[in-house]
């Protein structure tokens, strides 16, 4: 038994390795690796809840070879991370306070979002799925600007300039619209930042693969050719997106923020190739799996606030539940180049 039981544990550690390696190298978005990446990921620690025990029981200190599967486990397989809150705050810095959030798929508890936005003190709101009768009572009690198109809002306290539809999605009850972007005047309450700097905020929410997941749990045959055409369809509107996004940034001179529902993980394929460029707030300084988006069976990071190197992320969290599937994240980002 206990030679099994280390070969069991190698061969544990050589199929996890396998499996970060594929996730690590697949190009194109492959439709096996986007079903993992999408799927419950904490089954890969179920051989470990048998193993342990006949391990600790008949070779004690081996089991500790087991602390090399978890860490592989929970960094580069479940994606979870190490915060450097507040390590690379520079006080003579301005700092940009932003939430971004899914307010479908339930019943948004809107005074608990505005408590949030003030307790955290938001300068910048970026709201997805998000109907009129939400954002402009919101907006209103809040005394902001915002600008909106179909269920894409962006809210303020700072001016907004005119509002740029980058990307539609094909028709849907979400009117088709997969990128908003405007220009905002920032001002800061901070020394020599009295003149404002303008900010190109863009807003985001690309096109669901779920149709395709749908059809692999019900056994549908149809599931990979409908993945297929989700995954044309997502790289050409995400393609745009950054091009549209990019091209005023240059024209302009300006620093972006891009923040929204992104529908793909940080380690798939989709996100690597159009976003890699750019700095991942939570990545960077949250801490723990992140999980924003929630099902019955598990999370996902999903949702993402990304800006470009004129940044830096000082903080980032994921915030408490508002009543739908999603969780708001909230980052704080300060300006290099001030």
């Amino acid at each position: 038994m206990k030679t099994a039981l280390r070969i069991l544990a190698g061969l544990y550690l050589v199929v996890l390795l396998v499996v970060w390696g594929v996730m690590s190298r697949d190009v194109g978005g492959s439709w096996p690796v986007t079903l993992f990446l999408f799927s419950p990921r904490w089954v890969m620690a179920l051989p470990l809840l048998g193993l342990l025990p006949l391990t600790v029981w008949k070779l004690r200190w081996f089991s500790l070879f087991y602390l090399v599967h978890v860490v592989v486990m929970v960094f580069p397989l479940w994606g979870a991370t190490l915060g450097i809150d507040g390590e690379r705050r520079d006080e003579a810095l301005p700092a940009i306070r932003i939430l971004t959030c899914n307010i479908g798929g339930g019943d948004t508890r809107a005074p608990q979002l505005i408590s949030l936005i003030k307790f955290h003190r938001i300068d910048v709101v970026l709201l997805q799925e998000c109907r009129t009768e939400i954002s402009n009572p919101l907006f209103e009690e809040l005394g902001w600007h915002h600008r909106q198109a179909a269920n894409l809002a962006i809210g303020s306290p700072h001016d907004l300039g005119e509002l740029r539809v980058l990307t539609r999605q094909p028709k849907s009850k979400f009117n088709a619209v997969a990128g908003i972007a405007c220009d905002m005047d920032w001002r800061p309450g901070v020394k020599d930042a009295s003149e404002g700097r303008l900010v190109q905020l863009v807003g985001v929410h690309f096109p669901t693969f779920r149709p395709a997941f749908e059809r692999a749990r019900d056994f549908d045959g149809t599931a990979s050719e409908t993945f297929e055409k989700l995954r044309e369809r997502y790289n050409v509107i995400v393609q745009r997106t950054v091009q549209a996004s990019q091209a005023h940034a240059l024209d302009s001179g300006m620093s972006t923020l891009v923040a929204g529902d992104f529908n793909v993980p940080v380690d798939s394929d989709f996100y690597r190739r159009h976003w890699s460029s750019q700095q991942n707030a939570l990545s960077i300084a949250g801490s723990g799996l992140n999980h924003t988006k929630f099902t019955r069976f598990h999370g996902i990071r999903i949702d993402h606030v990304l800006a470009d190197s004129q940044w830096e992320v000082v903080s980032a969290e994921v915030g408490p539940d508002l009543g739908g599937d999603h969780c708001p994240v909230i980052a704080e980002l300060q300006c290099k180049s001030w």
